[in-house]
C-alpha cells in the first residue's frame, strides 16, 4: 500500500460550479432552489478568491500480484 497527497489551487467558483454539478441534484426540489442561491452568493462575493487544498490518494494491490500494462 502505497498514499501520496496532491496539492492544488483552487478557485471559490470552481468549487461552488463542483457542488452545483455533483451534489446539487442530490437534494429535494426544494432544497435545491435554497443551496442553489447560496452558491450564487458565494460566487459573487468569493468566487475570485483561490485557496490551496490536498486531497490524499491511497494506492493497494494484492499481496502476490503485480501489476502489468495491457
Amino acid at each position: 500500500m502505497d498514499s501520496q497527497t496532491v496539492e492544488f489551487s483552487v478557485t471559490w467558483r470552481d468549487l461552488a460550479e463542483f457542488y452545483r454539478v455533483r451534489w446539487l441534484p442530490l437534494y429535494e426540489p426544494s432544497r435545491q432552489v435554497t443551496l442553489a442561491g447560496v452558491l450564487v452568493e458565494l460566487v459573487t462575493e468569493r468566487g475570485h478568491e483561490s485557496f490551496r487544498m490536498n486531497e490524499s490518494l491511497l494506492f493497494c494491490q494484492r499481496a502476490g500480484r503485480t501489476m502489468t500494462p495491457r
